[in-house]
């Protein structure tokens, strides 16, 4: 009875059926498991692609922070090079040239996208190298700052020497002068006992002016050992009461303290350091005035005597 239960065209059908359904829900259970797979795959690879992400940036902010840092101390290098005070022309150009590297390099580090390892180690041992080559010129800068600082304190010594010989000099420059002018003075001659008179024809003593043929003065060119002997010429100079000088020439100048000035008659005398009594004598050549007369006398370009006299 089973055996004819099995073989019936029904139960053949129902256990296609069976099979079909079996067929397909092992097809499912194999797409779902798949789409599992999938997406586990799939969360699996966000993940590594979001912690690539993640060390990406943090690479990027540690490549940026590093290139920051170098340029930092590279700043600072450059402000300790400006720094750095020199007369010797010399050193300025170096020191000129090695801040244009500090300034090249740092356009360069600024200019760098992907900044390795290599670059890195690149321009921290430029860096290096900058600092070395600063050191070897600040004891190069101190050096010379001591050897100028020696040299300076033995010219403030020389100077201070100088100045000191030159205030002495200055000073007896002075008392050689001062002693010169008094030497000057001293030697100037000098004309004594001045005796100026107006005379007639006959050589008498006269005071009226109508009756004047000759004024005659007299003196003593005293003793002067400082005086320069030899050959002198004395002036006289005899002004009018209205302050006009008598003269007989428009040639007749002399040289009185730098000035030309006129004269009205000269005499040559030979002096040789003693008193020597001398007349000069001027003949009338034009009408003369009422008052009072001055005489000037001079030598040697100075002033010796003065004296007056009066006509009416």
């Amino acid at each position: 009875m089973t055996e004819n239960i099995s073989q019936s065209p029904d139960f053949t059908i129902l256990k296609k059926r069976n099979k079909i359904k079996t067929v397909f829900l092992i097809i499912l259970l194999v797409i779902v498991v798949f789409e599992a797979g999938c997406l586990v795959a799939l969360g699996y690879y966000y993940r590594q692609l979001s912690e690539q992400k993640r060390v990406v940036e943090i690479k990027l902010v540690d490549t940026n922070s590093e290139k920051d840092q170098i340029t930092d101390e590279l700043t600072g290098l450059l402000q300790q090079y400006e720094a750095l005070e020199t007369d010797n022309e010399n050193l300025k150009v170096e020191l000129d040239t090695e801040k244009e590297k500090i300034r090249n390099l740092m356009v360069e580090i600024k200019n760098v996208k992907a900044f390795s390892f290599v670059q890195k180690k690149k321009y921290e041992e430029e860096l290096e190298l900058l600092r070395d080559i600063m050191k070897g010129y600040i004891r190069q800068i101190d050096s010379l700052n001591t050897v100028a600082n020696v040299y300076k304190d033995k010219y403030t010594v020389v100077k201070s020497d100088y100045e000191a010989k030159q205030k002495d000099y200055d000073s007896l420059a002075k008392e050689k002068d001062d002693l010169s002018e008094k030497v000057d003075i001293a030697a100037v001659l000098k004309a004594v006992n001045i005796s100026a008179l107006a005379i007639n024809q006959k050589s008498k003593p006269v005071e009226k002016a109508k009756k004047v043929d000759k004024f005659k003065i007299c003196f003593t060119v005293r003793e002067n050992p400082i005086a320069k002997p030899g050959s002198k010429t004395v002036f006289l100079r005899i002004s009018r009461p209205d302050s006009l000088i008598i003269i007989n020439t428009p040639d007749n100048v002399f040289n009185y303290e730098g000035n030309m000035i006129a004269y009205t008659e000269r005499r040559e005398i030979e002096y040789e350091n003693k008193d020597i009594d001398i007349c000069i004598y001027w003949k009338k050549t034009q009408e003369l005035i009422q008052g009072i007369y001055s005489v000037d006398i001079f030598a040697d370009k100075k002033q010796i005597g003065k004296s007056s006299f009066e006509l009416k």
